[in-house]
């Protein structure tokens, strides 16, 4: 197989959020935790890598339903109604141009979106499981830094999903 430009970006925009929740899981369940502590120290044999790969793109795409909705239908459903028609994608260099398009905007963000998703998710595990609701300072400081990770994915979401539009718009009203 070879490794492109495409694969990447769907290794990061699929995996990656899942491999967050899976992770996060661990936060609540010993066996996940003992699972991913495996995985992690390099411990563990390929059928539990191809496990933990088959779940996480399956977190992945039920993150990726939640960015659709959170982001393409809700946040920037302004920008998601000047989508053009894509009857002109028959001709090969729209084609290309449109993959293209696709490899350098949506698929950052598809992994930003689901990402925020997920770094919520993982942010409530991670609290709960470290008590940092028990110290004030602890709290706020975790909270302060969470609001800012989530503010900047939430933000590279955005703007990632303008460009990608902007970009299929002068792609195919040539």
């Amino acid at each position: 197989m070879q490794i492109t430009s495409t694969t990447v970006g769907l290794i990061i925009a699929l995996v990656s959020p899942g491999l967050l929740v899976l992770h996060t899981a661990g936060f609540w369940s010993p066996t996940l935790r003992r699972l991913g502590s495996r995985v992690l120290s390099g411990q563990a044999g390929i059928s539990l890598l191809l496990v933990v790969l088959i779940l996480a793109v399956g977190v992945s795409l039920v993150l990726t339903a939640g960015r659709w909705l959170v982001f393409e239908r809700l946040i920037c459903r302004s920008q998601a109604s000047r989508m053009p028609r894509f009857g002109a994608l028959r001709e090969r260099s729209r084609l290309e141009a449109f993959r293209g398009a696709v490899d350098e905007h949506y698929r950052y963000h598809q992994f930003y979106g689901s990402t925020a998703l997920a770094v919520f998710v993982f942010y409530a595990g991670w609290s709960i499981h470290y008590r940092l609701t028990t110290s004030l300072p602890s709290f706020l400081v975790s909270a302060l830094v969470w609001v800012g990770v989530e503010g900047l994915l939430f933000f590279a979401a955005i703007d990632t999903y303008g460009k990608y539009v902007r970009r299929i718009n002068e792609i195919l009203s040539n």
